[in-house]
């Protein structure tokens, strides 16, 4: 019973993409860095000590460790897996000093380079502020951020008064982009963005023309081969080059990622009509759509800013807010309401909404627990076991990866399913058909409890027309050659078991399908169709926190406290560093 808290902590966060990136995204508050730092020595797991000559280690991402020179001249290089702790010194300061830094959270923030800028933050009551091109800069010691607005006036605020920010990331020299948002929760700031890690899932590229964009993160929940699971993902930036359709997946996370199939989706309409996928694959044409008109959480706030457009403005939990103790509740209370047709005995809710940052960061909290006995439980959910029902039920209970969408009907709220978890970084938009035969009067109202921290909402719509299903093509991979130039495309061919393994960070496949011709008057809609899994590589000599498993998984709430608990420790073991 217990493993199925394990998979409701499964999407992601943003690791730097290899090729480099123009991005702008939401981002911890807390993770902001120094510009300037210096691997001055690493502590390995049996406590000992290499300390780095003057010039300092050097972090090797797309190898997963540190090089450097020894005091006494001996060259050495060690992989992640060995370390405990990296030490690390700040340059320029005025008390230089030197922080440790625990490597499975922190490694990566010295890897990033200095191309990042705050280009805007939002507030929890969902107003949106852009600085000007300066961007906006952070005073670590007293807890503000400042800038000048795009309209010339100028802005400080406290860092705890923000829900995220918005951050631009620009390397003119390399050709990926990722325009994405990146969370930010809490009150400690100290220099560059960093974006909180990515824990799990491929992450999906799609050639504009020009270069490649980041549009996709498929698989969310599938951690291990029993959980197998294939996704739709809409390719939105996807254009023909020189007849050609060019897709590239990466693991950029520590993870071993399996990829079964992989196919593209191609829908050809009119240009009055988009496609939306639903939560079982099937396709749906939707032109009108009729915004909410009214929506407030549990304490009567309004929250309409954040979610009737599909927009940079994400609605989630203020984490400050979720720590305080006299928090009597482990669930939001959010009544969205939208204006019907009387006739109305029907319609589409267009979704787009997520996991959030903080949340999806606790897959490998929840994972650890596990410690030694991790196989066994991966083996109990491959086989089938009783359990994987019990782990749904408890998903449906804490609503931490599965969202219960209720709408009323005369006098009650009643269960009209759930909404799936997406992302972090990008949310997918889905739609899930409504039966209103019960809903009396000119409007809907539904109400979402999602469970503090876990979820990130930007927009929900009505549908009321009713349209043909599309017809569409499924293609199948002309080429599929890989970081080593191996061509695998017979490995994602069909769902058969026959995976195409990407073992290590830094692994890519780049997918090239040929482009059917496109009649003249139409426009054409394309998904990523893929089936996988993936397993997070984690530490299995440590103990099993068998006692602490069981009491989440019995105790209603108790998943968020543990949640809520992991941030304060997040941000002690910050302020343990400034």
């Amino acid at each position: 019973m217990v493993f199925r808290i394990l998979i409701v902590f499964t999407l992601a966060a943003f690791l730097n993409c290899a090729f480099g990136c123009t991005s702008t995204r939401k981002v911890l508050k807390e993770e902001l860095r120094r510009q300037h730092q210096k691997i001055v020595g690493i502590e390995l797991k049996d406590s000992s000590f290499v300390e780095f000559d003057g010039r300092g280690g050097r972090y090797v991402q797309q190898l997963r460790l540190i090089k450097g020179v020894t005091l006494d001249g001996q060259p050495v290089e060690f992989k992640i897996g060995e370390l405990r702790r990296v030490h690390v010194q700040h340059l320029g300061d005025e008390r230089s000093r030197v922080i440790v830094k625990q490597v499975d959270r922190f490694l990566y923030e010295i890897t990033l380079p200095p191309h990042e800028k705050i280009v805007g933050v939002v507030l929890p009551s969902g107003a949106a502020i852009d600085f000007d091109e300066r961007g906006g800069s952070v005073d670590p010691e007293q807890g503000i951020i400042s800038g000048v607005s795009k309209y010339g006036g100028r802005i400080e605020m406290r860092l705890d008064e923000i829900l995220y920010f918005r951050v631009k990331r620009f390397d003119p020299a390399l050709t990926c982009v990722a325009t994405v948002g990146v969370l930010a929760l809490g009150v400690l700031i100290v220099g560059i963005i960093v974006a909180l890690t990515k824990e799990s899932c491929p992450f999906v590229y799609a050639w504009d023309g020009s270069k490649y964009v980041l549009c996709a993160e498929p698989l969310g929940g599938a951690v291990c081969r029993g959980l197998k699971r294939t996704d739709w993902a809409e390719l939105e930036p996807l254009a023909q080059d020189d007849g050609k359709y060019r897709v590239l997946i990466r693991n950029e996370v520590d993870e071993t990622q399996y990829l079964d199939e992989l196919k593209l989706v191609v829908i050809d309409h009119e240009t009055d009509y988009r496609v939306v996928c639903d939560t079982v694959g099937q396709m749906r044409f939707v032109s009108q759509t009729v915004a909410p008109t009214r929506a407030i959480d549990e304490n009567d706030a309004g929250i309409l800013p954040f979610i009737v457009e599909r927009d940079n403005l994400t609605w989630q939990t203020h984490m400050p807010t979720a720590m305080v103790p006299e928090r009597t509740s482990s669930q939001h209370e959010l009544t969205i309401t939208f204006p019907k047709p009387l006739e109305a005995q029907s319609a589409l809710l267009i979704t787009n909404v997520g996991s959030s940052l903080w949340g999806s960061n606790m897959i490998r909290e929840m994972l650890q627990l596990r410690g030694e006995s991790v196989d066994a439980w991966y083996e109990a959910v491959n086989s089938g076991s009783a359990e994987v029902g019990e782990m749904f039920q408890f998903i449906e209970r804490e609503q931490i990866w599965l969202l219960k969408l209720n709408v009323w009907e005369s006098d009650a709220w009643v269960s009209h399913g759930f909404m799936p978890g997406a992302g972090p970084l990008i949310l997918e938009d889905r739609a899930l058909p409504m039966d209103l035969s019960r809903v009396t009067g000119d409007s809907v109202m539904i109400r979402l409890t999602p469970a503090y921290g876990f979820w990130s909402i930007n927009h929900l719509a009505l549908s009321y027309e009713e349209h043909p299903e599309p017809s569409f093509l499924e293609l199948p991979a002309a080429s599929a050659l890989d970081h080593n130039s191996v061509e695998v495309a017979g490995l994602i061919a069909d769902i058969d078991e026959d995976y195409y393994v990407m073992p290590d960070t830094g692994d890519w496949v780049e997918i090239t399908f040929e482009a059917p011709p496109l009649r003249d008057g139409l426009t054409r809609t394309s998904f990523l169709k893929s089936t996988g899994y993936y397993r997070i590589h984690l530490d299995e000599n440590r103990p099993a926190q068998i006692e602490r498993l069981v009491q989440i998984a019995m105790t209603p709430g108790a998943v968020i406290d543990f949640a809520v608990e992991k941030y304060q420790d997040f941000i002690e073991s910050l302020r343990e560093y400034r």
